[in-house]
């Protein structure tokens, strides 16, 4: 008993510390991107006036016309990065003190749009969400849950592959399901899955941390998680999260 409980506050410590860390370090890279990128837009919208009114005058310039749709192009990028770094400072959230009510669909997305460019032209992914009312969770600790699932289907899947992500309400309870293509789990694996310090993974790539810290942090939302696996088939894991 007292081991376990001392793998717990170990799994409890390295999360808080690895979510404290990232946390400033967003903070500070956010900060650091957006005074570039303050003075970047600046320019941009600069040009754009003056871009206009050389095109009142001569609409018929090859050259303005060029330049016009270059400078859409970068305000569409200039509108991503600011998007992005939103995403990332939503993400880390430090809020883990207080319990706050969030939509769960829009909290997947938030996962999904920092993860845009490990899924796309590889993994596809379908969302089945229905119209679930807003829970009362610990926002970051969730999408850390949401991005580890993700990305441990995103690897599990060789070449091309689906993940589908579908959201429910069954009595009192929210489902939230993560099911992909990807190549399984061996039987051997499936009761270890859970462990700290398992890893399928290969040396240096794992921490056999994840799924440890998965399942803590739905156990702290006083929930369950579970899966079902075949070999060559795919793997689909359940989190049930009571609403009250």
């Amino acid at each position: 008993k007292t081991l376990n409980e001392l793998k717990e506050t170990q799994i409890h410590l390295i999360n808080s510390e690895k979510m404290a860390s990232l946390g400033q370090l967003i903070a500070g890279v956010a900060h650091e991107i957006n005074t570039p990128l303050a003075s970047v837009n600046s320019n941009n919208n600069i040009r754009f006036k003056i871009l206009d009114k050389i095109y009142e005058k001569d609409e018929n310039n090859d050259l303005i016309q060029k330049l016009q749709h270059i400078n859409k192009l970068d305000e569409e990028a200039i509108k991503r990065i600011k998007n992005i770094v939103i995403s990332l400072k939503k993400f880390v959230r430090l809020d883990e003190a207080q319990l706050q009510s969030v939509n769960v669909n829009d909290e997947i997305d938030l996962t999904l749009e920092l993860l845009n460019h490990e899924l796309k032209n590889k993994i596809t992914v379908v969302k089945n969400y229905s119209n679930v009312n807003q829970i009362k969770c610990y926002p970051n600790l969730l999408n850390q849950v949401f991005m580890n699932l993700i990305m441990n289907a995103k690897q599990s899947i060789e070449g091309y592959g689906k993940i589908e992500i579908s959201t429910k309400v069954i009595g009192n309870d929210l489902e939230i399901i993560f099911e992909d293509t990807g190549c399984g789990i061996k039987k051997q694996d499936i009761k270890k899955i859970f462990n700290q310090g398992f890893t399928t993974k290969p040396y240096g790539e794992g921490t056999g941390l994840g799924l440890a810290i998965c399942k803590k942090i739905i156990e702290k939302h006083n929930g369950q998680i579970t899966f079902d696996s075949k070999v060559n088939v795919g793997t689909t894991f359940k989190i049930l999260i009571p609403y009250t």
